[in-house]
């Protein structure tokens, strides 16, 4: 339990690195998604 809290924490914080890091140029929420993997009706539409 505790083990996979600390793995997440880690994973948020790499995360949270990435986020900085995105060109200011770059949709945020676009980048994040394809970088997530994740589609939403957002991206779909556009």
């Amino acid at each position: 339990m505790n083990l996979s809290k600390l793995k997440e924490s880690r994973l948020r914080k790499k995360f949270e690195k990435m986020l900085v890091n995105l060109p200011d140029v770059a949709p945020t929420s676009s980048s994040v998604i394809k970088s997530v993997g994740i589609l939403t009706t957002d991206e779909i539409s556009s």
